[in-house]
């Protein structure tokens, strides 16, 4: 085997060692992609805001800051 012989011989092994790389680099992206994408469906819904709680002063019972009048008749709320 004469030196062209040798040099095409490494230029191809060069080759499929780059084409190899590239094809392995797009397989992982595709399946990143994928992953991400499952993920996202996966992802546990959002909690809502929490409210703030004031102390009643007839009953000590914690109430929303934004709630209104309750059912009790001397409710301090309205």
């Amino acid at each position: 085997m004469g030196f062209i012989g040798k040099f095409m011989l490494v230029a191809a092994v060069i080759g499929l060692a780059l084409f190899g790389w590239r094809w392995w680099q797009a397989a992982n992206g595709r399946l990143g992609a994928r992953r991400d994408a499952r993920r996202d469906e996966v992802r546990p819904p959002s909690r809502p805001p929490a409210d703030d709680l004031v102390s009643c002063g007839v009953c000590g019972d914690y109430v929303s800051v934004d709630q209104g009048r309750c059912a009790r008749g001397n409710c301090p709320r309205g």
